[in-house]
Protein backbone atom coordinates (compact mmCIF):
# COMPACT_ATOMS: atom_id res chain seq x y z
CA UNK A 1 0.00 0.00 0.00
CA UNK A 2 1.39 3.57 -0.95
CA UNK A 3 0.11 7.21 -0.75
CA UNK A 4 0.29 8.25 -3.74
CA UNK A 5 0.58 11.93 -4.44
CA UNK A 6 -0.82 13.40 -7.65
CA UNK A 7 -0.71 16.48 -7.02
CA UNK A 8 0.23 17.26 -10.60
CA UNK A 9 -2.95 15.43 -12.14
CA UNK A 10 -5.16 17.43 -9.71
CA UNK A 11 -4.28 20.18 -11.30
CA UNK A 12 -6.68 19.85 -14.38
CA UNK A 13 -9.94 20.11 -13.06
CA UNK A 14 -12.78 18.83 -12.65
CA UNK A 15 -11.99 15.66 -12.38
CA UNK A 16 -13.67 13.13 -13.09
CA UNK A 17 -14.61 9.41 -12.11
CA UNK A 18 -13.36 7.91 -15.16
CA UNK A 19 -10.28 10.23 -14.57
CA UNK A 20 -9.78 8.71 -11.29
CA UNK A 21 -10.38 5.04 -11.87
CA UNK A 22 -8.10 5.20 -14.80
CA UNK A 23 -5.31 6.82 -12.35
CA UNK A 24 -5.88 4.00 -9.45
CA UNK A 25 -5.35 1.53 -12.16
CA UNK A 26 -2.08 2.68 -13.00
CA UNK A 27 -0.51 1.85 -9.48
CA UNK A 28 -2.92 -0.98 -8.73
CA UNK A 29 -5.70 -1.58 -5.88
CA UNK A 30 -5.54 -0.05 -2.31
CA UNK A 31 -3.40 3.33 -3.76
CA UNK A 32 -3.89 5.86 -1.37
CA UNK A 33 -4.98 8.78 -4.03
CA UNK A 34 -4.39 12.40 -2.91
CA UNK A 35 -6.57 14.55 -4.47
CA UNK A 36 -7.97 18.16 -4.79
CA UNK A 37 -11.10 18.64 -6.19
CA UNK A 38 -14.43 17.85 -4.90
CA UNK A 39 -15.66 16.17 -7.78
CA UNK A 40 -12.91 13.84 -7.52
CA UNK A 41 -13.32 13.30 -3.83
CA UNK A 42 -17.09 12.46 -3.94
CA UNK A 43 -16.10 10.01 -7.45
CA UNK A 44 -13.39 8.18 -4.90
CA UNK A 45 -15.54 8.54 -1.87
CA UNK A 46 -18.33 6.05 -4.22
CA UNK A 47 -15.70 3.52 -5.03
CA UNK A 48 -13.97 2.96 -1.51
CA UNK A 49 -13.22 -0.48 -1.90
CA UNK A 50 -10.95 -0.03 -4.82
CA UNK A 51 -9.03 3.22 -3.40
CA UNK A 52 -9.59 4.41 -0.12
CA UNK A 53 -10.15 8.03 0.56
CA UNK A 54 -7.52 10.25 1.50
CA UNK A 55 -7.57 14.63 0.29
CA UNK A 56 -4.59 15.94 -1.27
CA UNK A 57 -0.78 17.12 -0.69
CA UNK A 58 -2.68 20.87 -0.56
CA UNK A 59 -4.80 20.29 2.42
CA UNK A 60 -1.79 18.94 4.41
CA UNK A 61 0.76 21.67 3.53
CA UNK A 62 1.86 23.88 6.07
CA UNK A 63 0.60 27.16 4.59
CA UNK A 64 -2.21 29.15 4.58
CA UNK A 65 -3.85 27.30 7.61
CA UNK A 66 -7.25 28.06 8.18
CA UNK A 67 -10.77 26.56 9.76
CA UNK A 68 -11.42 25.05 6.35
CA UNK A 69 -8.23 22.95 5.69
CA UNK A 70 -7.65 22.40 9.60
CA UNK A 71 -11.31 20.15 8.86
CA UNK A 72 -9.88 18.44 5.66
CA UNK A 73 -6.32 17.87 7.29
CA UNK A 74 -8.22 15.98 10.35
CA UNK A 75 -10.04 14.12 7.79
CA UNK A 76 -7.32 12.88 6.00
CA UNK A 77 -5.69 11.39 9.50
CA UNK A 78 -9.29 9.89 10.52
CA UNK A 79 -9.10 8.51 6.65
CA UNK A 80 -5.85 7.44 7.25
CA UNK A 81 -6.08 5.73 10.80
CA UNK A 82 -9.08 3.64 9.20
CA UNK A 83 -6.91 2.76 6.21
CA UNK A 84 -4.55 1.67 8.19
CA UNK A 85 -6.60 -1.04 10.34
CA UNK A 86 -7.70 -1.74 6.52
CA UNK A 87 -4.72 -2.66 5.12
CA UNK A 88 -1.19 -2.64 6.26
CA UNK A 89 0.84 0.43 4.58
CA UNK A 90 4.23 0.21 3.30
CA UNK A 91 4.97 3.94 3.23
CA UNK A 92 3.57 6.68 4.64
CA UNK A 93 4.95 10.44 3.05
CA UNK A 94 3.36 13.77 4.82
CA UNK A 95 5.50 16.33 4.91
CA UNK A 96 4.63 19.40 6.74
CA UNK A 97 1.56 18.60 8.27
CA UNK A 98 0.58 20.94 11.49
CA UNK A 99 -1.83 19.75 13.51
CA UNK A 100 -2.10 20.10 17.30
CA UNK A 101 -3.19 16.18 17.71
CA UNK A 102 -1.08 15.48 14.76
CA UNK A 103 1.91 13.32 16.78
CA UNK A 104 -0.80 11.46 18.72
CA UNK A 105 -2.71 10.66 16.00
CA UNK A 106 -0.14 9.31 13.23
CA UNK A 107 1.43 7.27 16.20
CA UNK A 108 -1.71 5.47 16.16
CA UNK A 109 -1.24 4.96 12.11
CA UNK A 110 2.14 3.61 12.99
CA UNK A 111 1.08 1.51 15.83
CA UNK A 112 -1.40 -0.35 12.87
CA UNK A 113 1.50 -0.42 10.02
CA UNK A 114 3.59 -3.74 11.12
CA UNK A 115 4.95 -3.84 7.07
CA UNK A 116 5.84 -0.35 7.22
CA UNK A 117 9.30 0.21 4.54
CA UNK A 118 8.85 4.22 4.65
CA UNK A 119 7.84 6.89 6.70
CA UNK A 120 8.63 10.46 5.79
CA UNK A 121 7.52 12.84 8.31
CA UNK A 122 9.67 15.96 7.54
CA UNK A 123 9.14 19.64 9.24
CA UNK A 124 5.04 18.50 11.31
CA UNK A 125 6.15 20.54 14.00
CA UNK A 126 6.81 17.53 16.19
CA UNK A 127 8.61 18.56 19.37
CA UNK A 128 7.13 15.77 21.42
CA UNK A 129 7.94 11.94 20.93
CA UNK A 130 6.54 10.23 23.82
CA UNK A 131 4.54 8.97 20.96
CA UNK A 132 5.97 8.47 17.54
CA UNK A 133 9.31 6.79 19.48
CA UNK A 134 7.51 4.33 20.63
CA UNK A 135 5.11 3.19 17.91
CA UNK A 136 8.67 2.42 15.67
CA UNK A 137 9.44 -0.35 17.45
CA UNK A 138 6.36 -2.11 16.29
CA UNK A 139 8.45 -1.55 12.45
CA UNK A 140 10.66 -3.94 12.22
CA UNK A 141 10.65 -3.47 8.60
CA UNK A 142 11.75 -0.06 8.30
CA UNK A 143 14.23 1.17 5.99
CA UNK A 144 13.68 4.86 5.08
CA UNK A 145 13.36 7.50 7.85
CA UNK A 146 12.81 11.22 7.26
CA UNK A 147 12.30 13.19 10.75
CA UNK A 148 14.32 16.03 9.47
CA UNK A 149 13.00 19.61 10.40
CA UNK A 150 11.55 18.37 13.19
CA UNK A 151 12.78 19.59 17.16
CA UNK A 152 14.65 16.84 18.90
CA UNK A 153 16.64 18.98 21.23
CA UNK A 154 17.59 17.64 24.23
CA UNK A 155 19.12 13.83 24.90
CA UNK A 156 15.94 12.88 26.53
CA UNK A 157 13.56 12.59 23.11
CA UNK A 158 17.09 11.32 21.60
CA UNK A 159 17.00 8.69 23.66
CA UNK A 160 13.37 7.52 23.23
CA UNK A 161 14.29 7.80 19.73
CA UNK A 162 17.08 5.26 19.58
CA UNK A 163 15.63 3.05 21.60
CA UNK A 164 13.28 2.60 18.62
CA UNK A 165 15.94 2.34 16.05
CA UNK A 166 17.79 -0.64 17.45
CA UNK A 167 14.98 -2.71 17.06
CA UNK A 168 14.84 -1.46 13.41
CA UNK A 169 16.90 -3.86 11.67
CA UNK A 170 16.36 -2.89 8.46
CA UNK A 171 16.73 0.64 8.70
CA UNK A 172 19.02 1.92 5.22
CA UNK A 173 18.15 5.48 5.26
CA UNK A 174 18.13 8.03 8.13
CA UNK A 175 17.53 11.77 7.52
CA UNK A 176 17.68 14.23 10.60
CA UNK A 177 19.37 17.55 8.93
CA UNK A 178 17.84 20.60 10.58
CA UNK A 179 16.46 18.72 14.08
CA UNK A 180 18.66 21.25 16.51
CA UNK A 181 20.66 18.22 17.70
CA UNK A 182 23.26 20.44 19.14
CA UNK A 183 23.20 19.18 22.32
CA UNK A 184 21.48 15.24 21.83
CA UNK A 185 24.22 14.33 18.75
CA UNK A 186 26.47 12.47 21.67
CA UNK A 187 22.93 10.19 22.55
CA UNK A 188 22.66 8.99 18.64
CA UNK A 189 26.32 8.80 17.88
CA UNK A 190 26.81 5.54 20.32
CA UNK A 191 23.86 3.95 18.91
CA UNK A 192 24.93 4.11 14.72
CA UNK A 193 27.50 0.85 15.09
CA UNK A 194 24.06 -1.12 15.93
CA UNK A 195 22.18 -0.53 12.82
CA UNK A 196 23.56 -2.78 10.71
CA UNK A 197 21.64 -1.82 7.27
CA UNK A 198 22.40 2.01 7.95
CA UNK A 199 23.77 3.04 4.24
CA UNK A 200 22.58 7.06 4.03
CA UNK A 201 22.68 8.85 7.36
CA UNK A 202 21.96 13.11 7.16
CA UNK A 203 22.89 15.43 9.86
CA UNK A 204 23.16 18.39 8.21
CA UNK A 205 22.48 22.10 9.50
CA UNK A 206 22.54 20.82 13.27
CA UNK A 207 25.28 23.10 14.08
CA UNK A 208 27.31 20.17 15.64
CA UNK A 209 29.91 21.40 18.01
CA UNK A 210 33.77 19.86 17.05
CA UNK A 211 33.99 17.35 19.65
CA UNK A 212 30.58 15.64 18.62
CA UNK A 213 31.64 15.71 14.83
CA UNK A 214 34.95 14.07 15.98
CA UNK A 215 33.22 11.41 18.01
CA UNK A 216 30.82 10.79 14.99
CA UNK A 217 33.56 10.34 12.65
CA UNK A 218 35.58 7.58 15.27
CA UNK A 219 32.34 5.86 15.03
CA UNK A 220 31.12 6.06 11.79
CA UNK A 221 34.59 3.50 10.80
CA UNK A 222 32.43 1.11 12.75
CA UNK A 223 29.61 1.40 10.50
CA UNK A 224 30.07 -0.92 8.14
CA UNK A 225 27.42 -0.49 5.34
CA UNK A 226 27.53 3.11 5.17
CA UNK A 227 27.59 4.74 1.51
CA UNK A 228 26.61 8.24 1.70
CA UNK A 229 27.44 10.74 5.01
CA UNK A 230 25.89 14.61 4.02
CA UNK A 231 27.01 16.94 7.08
CA UNK A 232 26.65 20.20 4.99
CA UNK A 233 26.00 23.45 6.83
CA UNK A 234 27.88 21.71 9.83
CA UNK A 235 30.22 24.27 11.39
CA UNK A 236 33.01 22.09 9.87
CA UNK A 237 36.42 23.97 9.43
CA UNK A 238 39.93 23.08 8.25
CA UNK A 239 40.87 21.05 11.82
CA UNK A 240 38.25 19.14 11.54
CA UNK A 241 38.46 18.44 8.04
CA UNK A 242 42.14 17.20 8.80
CA UNK A 243 40.20 14.99 11.28
CA UNK A 244 37.78 13.78 8.64
CA UNK A 245 40.54 13.31 6.27
CA UNK A 246 42.72 11.41 7.91
CA UNK A 247 39.95 8.91 8.85
CA UNK A 248 37.78 8.57 4.99
CA UNK A 249 40.19 5.69 4.39
CA UNK A 250 38.86 4.06 7.28
CA UNK A 251 35.18 4.14 5.99
CA UNK A 252 34.97 0.88 4.78
CA UNK A 253 32.01 1.27 2.18
CA UNK A 254 31.32 5.32 1.96
CA UNK A 255 31.49 6.85 -1.70
CA UNK A 256 29.33 9.49 -1.13
CA UNK A 257 30.06 12.69 1.14
CA UNK A 258 28.37 15.91 0.88
CA UNK A 259 30.13 18.77 3.43
CA UNK A 260 28.73 21.81 1.34
CA UNK A 261 29.12 25.04 3.10
CA UNK A 262 31.09 24.50 5.53
CA UNK A 263 34.22 26.56 5.92
CA UNK A 264 36.68 24.14 5.58
CA UNK A 265 38.71 26.74 3.52
CA UNK A 266 42.11 25.66 1.27
CA UNK A 267 43.91 23.76 4.12
CA UNK A 268 40.92 21.57 4.44
CA UNK A 269 40.72 20.88 1.31
CA UNK A 270 44.51 19.84 0.71
CA UNK A 271 43.84 17.43 4.27
CA UNK A 272 40.65 16.16 2.61
CA UNK A 273 41.62 15.16 -0.75
CA UNK A 274 45.54 14.51 -0.56
CA UNK A 275 47.22 11.30 -1.13
CA UNK A 276 44.80 8.57 -1.55
CA UNK A 277 42.15 9.57 0.85
CA UNK A 278 39.34 10.01 -1.45
CA UNK A 279 40.42 7.05 -3.74
CA UNK A 280 36.78 5.08 -2.58
CA UNK A 281 34.26 8.45 -3.32
CA UNK A 282 32.32 8.15 -6.04
CA UNK A 283 30.50 11.52 -5.38
CA UNK A 284 32.19 14.37 -3.84
CA UNK A 285 30.83 18.03 -2.94
CA UNK A 286 33.01 20.57 -1.27
CA UNK A 287 30.98 23.82 -2.47
CA UNK A 288 30.70 27.00 -0.89
CA UNK A 289 33.24 25.84 1.54
CA UNK A 290 35.58 29.07 1.00
CA UNK A 291 38.43 27.25 -0.22
CA UNK A 292 40.56 29.95 -2.05
CA UNK A 293 43.31 27.70 -3.82
CA UNK A 294 43.79 30.35 -6.82
CA UNK A 295 47.36 31.35 -6.35
CA UNK A 296 48.90 28.20 -4.51
CA UNK A 297 50.67 25.81 -6.26
CA UNK A 298 50.91 23.19 -3.19
CA UNK A 299 47.25 22.73 -3.20
CA UNK A 300 47.02 22.89 -6.94
CA UNK A 301 49.31 19.46 -7.31
CA UNK A 302 47.52 17.74 -4.03
CA UNK A 303 44.45 17.82 -6.00
CA UNK A 304 45.91 17.05 -9.25
CA UNK A 305 47.49 13.91 -7.20
CA UNK A 306 43.97 13.17 -5.43
CA UNK A 307 42.44 13.10 -9.05
CA UNK A 308 44.64 10.70 -10.56
CA UNK A 309 43.91 8.11 -8.30
CA UNK A 310 40.07 8.78 -7.98
CA UNK A 311 36.88 7.09 -9.04
CA UNK A 312 35.05 9.93 -8.68
CA UNK A 313 32.00 10.06 -11.03
CA UNK A 314 30.40 13.59 -9.40
CA UNK A 315 32.53 16.21 -8.41
CA UNK A 316 30.96 19.66 -7.10
CA UNK A 317 33.67 22.23 -5.80
CA UNK A 318 31.27 25.34 -7.23
CA UNK A 319 31.42 28.74 -5.40
CA UNK A 320 34.92 28.61 -4.28
CA UNK A 321 37.87 30.95 -5.67
CA UNK A 322 39.91 27.76 -7.19
CA UNK A 323 40.79 29.97 -10.02
CA UNK A 324 42.53 28.76 -13.97
CA UNK A 325 45.34 26.97 -12.09
CA UNK A 326 42.61 24.22 -10.43
CA UNK A 327 41.21 24.23 -14.03
CA UNK A 328 44.59 23.40 -15.67
CA UNK A 329 45.16 20.74 -13.04
CA UNK A 330 41.31 19.04 -13.77
CA UNK A 331 42.50 19.33 -17.31
CA UNK A 332 45.50 17.76 -17.08
CA UNK A 333 43.87 14.90 -15.40
CA UNK A 334 40.44 14.25 -17.06
CA UNK A 335 41.16 12.43 -19.78
CA UNK A 336 42.47 10.08 -17.64
CA UNK A 337 39.11 10.13 -15.15
CA UNK A 338 37.00 7.23 -16.95
CA UNK A 339 34.61 7.51 -14.49
CA UNK A 340 33.66 11.09 -14.49
CA UNK A 341 30.27 12.06 -14.98
CA UNK A 342 29.58 15.34 -13.69
CA UNK A 343 31.41 18.48 -12.68
CA UNK A 344 30.77 21.53 -11.67
CA UNK A 345 32.69 24.75 -11.72
CA UNK A 346 29.96 27.34 -11.16
CA UNK A 347 31.15 30.38 -9.87
CA UNK A 348 34.92 29.46 -9.50
CA UNK A 349 36.78 32.28 -10.67
CA UNK A 350 37.47 30.38 -13.70
CA UNK A 351 38.14 33.05 -16.66
CA UNK A 352 38.65 33.06 -20.88
CA UNK A 353 42.05 30.43 -20.50
CA UNK A 354 40.53 27.93 -18.04
CA UNK A 355 38.11 27.53 -20.55
CA UNK A 356 40.19 27.25 -23.69
CA UNK A 357 42.02 24.72 -21.99
CA UNK A 358 38.92 22.74 -21.36
CA UNK A 359 37.30 22.90 -24.39
CA UNK A 360 40.58 21.23 -26.20
CA UNK A 361 40.76 18.43 -23.31
CA UNK A 362 36.62 17.68 -24.07
CA UNK A 363 37.27 15.11 -26.87
CA UNK A 364 38.87 12.99 -24.60
CA UNK A 365 36.84 12.96 -21.63
CA UNK A 366 35.40 9.92 -21.70
CA UNK A 367 32.63 9.50 -19.70
CA UNK A 368 31.96 13.30 -18.94
CA UNK A 369 27.97 14.47 -19.82
CA UNK A 370 27.74 17.01 -17.26
CA UNK A 371 29.43 20.10 -17.24
CA UNK A 372 28.35 23.64 -15.22
CA UNK A 373 30.79 26.73 -15.84
CA UNK A 374 28.30 29.39 -15.02
CA UNK A 375 29.26 32.54 -13.06
CA UNK A 376 32.35 32.53 -13.83
CA UNK A 377 34.39 35.43 -15.81
CA UNK A 378 34.13 33.94 -19.14
CA UNK A 379 33.58 35.70 -22.13
CA UNK A 380 31.89 35.17 -25.33
CA UNK A 381 34.70 33.82 -27.46
CA UNK A 382 35.90 30.84 -25.05
CA UNK A 383 32.03 30.14 -24.76
CA UNK A 384 31.69 29.29 -28.58
CA UNK A 385 34.93 27.02 -28.49
CA UNK A 386 33.70 25.21 -25.75
CA UNK A 387 30.06 24.56 -26.91
CA UNK A 388 31.46 23.64 -30.06
CA UNK A 389 33.93 20.84 -28.43
CA UNK A 390 30.73 19.50 -26.85
CA UNK A 391 28.51 19.58 -29.15
CA UNK A 392 31.17 17.44 -31.58
CA UNK A 393 30.89 15.07 -29.03
CA UNK A 394 27.91 14.76 -27.60
CA UNK A 395 25.82 15.88 -30.45
CA UNK A 396 23.75 18.68 -28.46
CA UNK A 397 24.33 20.72 -25.63
CA UNK A 398 22.54 19.12 -23.06
CA UNK A 399 24.52 19.21 -20.34
CA UNK A 400 26.37 22.16 -20.57
CA UNK A 401 25.35 24.94 -18.31
CA UNK A 402 27.26 27.81 -19.44
CA UNK A 403 26.71 31.97 -19.08
CA UNK A 404 28.68 35.28 -19.36
CA UNK A 405 29.61 37.33 -16.73
CA UNK A 406 30.20 40.26 -19.27
CA UNK A 407 28.48 41.95 -21.49
CA UNK A 408 30.93 43.16 -23.59
CA UNK A 409 31.08 39.39 -25.44
CA UNK A 410 33.26 40.44 -28.40
CA UNK A 411 30.78 42.72 -30.00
Amino acid sequence: MYIYDSHKTCMTMPFEKSDVVKEVGKHGPGILLALTSKTARRALHEMRSEAPFVVSRDFVASDALNDRRVERRNTVLSALQVTATQHSLTSIVMPHVHLPTFTLRIARVINRCPLLNKLDLMSCGIQDWQYIAPALRNCPLLAHLNLSENYIGNPQNMQELVDSLVLCPALSHLDMHECNLTNCIDTLTPVLPQLPALRHLNLSNNALYAAGILRLSRVLETCLALRSLVLTHSNIDSILAQSLGHRLRNFPALCKLDLSSNRIGRAGFVNLTKGNRIVRLTHLNLSHNMIDAANDEGTVLHFQAALRSSRLTHLVLKNNRLGNRIMQAIVAELPGCATLVLLDLDGCFISDAGVQDLAQAIPQCRSLSVLRLQDNLITHTPITQITDAWVAKHNSTEGLFLDTAYDNDAT
